[in-house]
């Protein structure tokens, strides 16, 4: 019985140190499960990924869209899936945001996910109606003090990574400014550039039009460098605000996910990045490509949480 006992333990462990190919994976398509609607930003990368991946893995990666609660509709259906690498799902800075944004989650993005790999990020930029006389965030600062409960700064949505940069840009200056979310990005740029609103932390690709137009001027970026497409528009770091928000997506699988099967994909996602077209085609949507090793991405999907819980606590944010 002891025998049996420890040819049976043996075995189990040589299927543990096997690569996934060795395990017949995979053998069918897989579902990358989106968070949101067909068309959307974070949709596109999805679309995009899942195509470059399927050529290298010899299987159809399937998107799958299921939107609603910022996200957490699609987060809890792959966090219950079968663990088994054949359902994905798209997180990032929402799924971070969104750990403390509701404290009735039927899942923890912490605990029921473990990481395969970084898709790429974009920061927002601090854009300002061209009628406000300020150019740099100290003038702004300045202009909100001297204006106390007249500034108003817009965001596409309670919770976005639009409405937590302008958060924690009053946490570091102190200065007073009400939060008005709107149901995207587009009607809160549309109010902005008539001067119904004072500022705006908008996502870098759907801000960028505005300013090339000279509607909107840019105050300073949420990245923690300068992008190639705005040279001349610094970071709000540089200017001496510790402002860092990255609109950031990646993979994700369900916790219990063989680690043998998530390195595989981990490796897949990596020869993704290479590619020219690939990183040509994120660079043209704005997104800087990104790669990371599994423990790298966990500690930084956990780092995210703990910031924006932070940011989320001090402002009183709420969604539930």
């Amino acid at each position: 019985m002891w025998k049996l006992a420890s040819a049976l333990c043996a075995a189990l462990m040589m299927t543990a140190a096997m690569p996934a190919q060795a395990l017949d994976y995979p053998a069918r398509p897989l579902r990358l499960v989106v968070g949101y609607a067909a068309g959307g930003s974070t949709d596109v990368l999805a679309r995009l990924t899942a195509s470059k991946l399927s050529e290298l893995i010899g299987q159809q990666v399937v998107v799958e869209n299921k939107p609603g609660a910022n996200g957490n509709i699609a987060g809890e259906s792959v966090a219950r899936a079968r663990p088994d690498g054949y359902t994905l799902f798209i997180g990032g800075a929402a799924s971070a945001i969104n750990a403390s944004l509701y404290r009735r989650l039927s899942f923890s993005f912490a605990k029921d996910f473990a990481p395969v790999g970084m898709i790429g990020s974009t920061p927002s930029v601090m854009v300002v109606p061209m009628a406000l006389p300020v150019k740099t965030p100290g003038e702004f600062v300045a202009y909100a003090k001297a204006n106390p409960g007249k500034v108003n700064f817009a965001s596409s949505g309670t919770g976005a990574t639009t409405h937590l940069s302008g958060e924690l840009f009053k946490l570091q200056t102190g200065i007073e400014m009400t939060h008005v979310p709107y149901k995207g990005s587009a009607p809160a740029l549309a109010d902005l550039v008539a001067g119904r609103v004072e500022v705006m932390f908008d996502n870098l690709i759907s801000a960028t039009p505005h300013i090339q137009s000279g509607q909107l001027r840019p105050l300073g970026l949420t990245g923690p460098v300068r992008r190639p497409s705005m040279p001349d528009v610094p970071t709000l770091k540089e200017q001496g605000f510790d402002v860092v928000v990255l609109s950031w997506a990646g993979i994700y699988v369900p916790a219990e996910t063989p680690p043998e099967i998530i390195a595989y994909l981990n490796a897949q996602m990596r020869k993704v990045a290479a590619m020219p077209d690939y990183r040509e085609k994120l660079s043209s949507l704005g997104v800087e490509p990104q790669v990371m090793g599994v423990d790298e991405m966990k500690s930084y999907t956990r780092a995210e949480i703990a910031k924006f819980a932070r940011v989320v606590e001090a402002s009183g944010a709420r969604a539930d």
